[in-house]
């Protein structure tokens, strides 16, 4: 006979029989949700573990901070600071090249001279091609023109071996010159046998600074007085000195 009671033997020990809990399904939006939010956490990982990476690969922890009226060794400098020396010269322009580029219509770089007062001659210093204007570069080659009385052949009283310029200057003009420091040339003429029997002197880094309209050439600054510079900025800067007695190249050129 079948009934509905049931059968002891099923009961647990208190009686009662195992019924099985329904587990509900999750549903397909919160399953996608899920998935999502995993997805989108580990995508965020991985890309904040590459960016790190990029940082840590790009960049470099630095040698020195900024300070207030601080120099540390570790800065790099750029551009020779023209504080270096607090002399500049009074030379004479006494020849030119023809300028590259941009300054092609005009004389540039330009060369410069001191006085020998004992011979009376010019001897070559540097070639200078920073502190020019345009408009003095148009002036000044208007000044020179090579059809103008002021372009002149190769004077006997000019002392210089290096490379032949493109024109050569009625001497007239008397140029307030910065520079960097001096160095010891073996191209340049200035001052030779006063400071060395091999090598003359000449500028680093010379910057034009102002046209002297109230010297003559028979003012400008002298080859004693340059190379009085000369040991004074060795007296006071030995080791610089020193490297460049070796005469490790001519003058360095800073052009605008």
């Amino acid at each position: 006979v079948l009934d509905n009671l049931p059968n002891p033997d099923l009961l647990d020990e208190d009686g009662a029989a195992e019924q099985p809990t329904p587990q509900q399904p999750p549903t397909p939006s919160k399953s996608r949700r899920s998935a999502k939010a995993k997805a989108k956490s580990t995508l965020n990982n991985a890309e904040d573990g590459t960016e790190e990476k990029k940082k840590s690969g790009r960049r470099k922890a630095l040698l020195a901070t900024y300070e207030p009226d601080k120099r540390l060794d570790s800065w790099l400098k750029v551009k020779k600071d023209y504080n270096t020396s607090a002399d500049t010269l009074d030379l004479v322009p006494i020849a030119a090249w023809h300028g590259m580029g941009r300054k092609s219509k005009w004389w540039s770089p330009i060369l410069l001279a001191v006085r020998n007062p004992e011979t009376g001659g010019l001897e070559a210093v540097t070639k200078c091609m920073s502190g020019f204007t345009d408009a003095f570069y148009k002036t000044h080659r208007e000044r020179y023109d090579p059809e103008g009385d002021n372009v002149i052949d190769r004077p006997a009283y000019v002392e210089y071996s290096g490379p032949n310029p493109a024109v050569w200057f009625e001497p007239q003009e008397v140029w307030e010159t910065a520079f960097a420091d001096i160095t010891l040339s073996p191209t340049y003429t200035a001052a030779l046998g006063l400071v060395s029997q091999e090598r003359g002197l000449s500028l680093r880094f010379p910057r034009f600074l102002k046209v002297r309209d109230d010297k003559s050439i028979d003012e400008a600054s002298t080859a004693d007085f340059l190379a009085s510079l000369w040991r004074k900025q060795e007296a006071k800067t030995p080791v610089a000195a020193a490297h460049v007695t070796k005469g490790e190249g001519d003058e360095d050129e800073e052009e605008d």
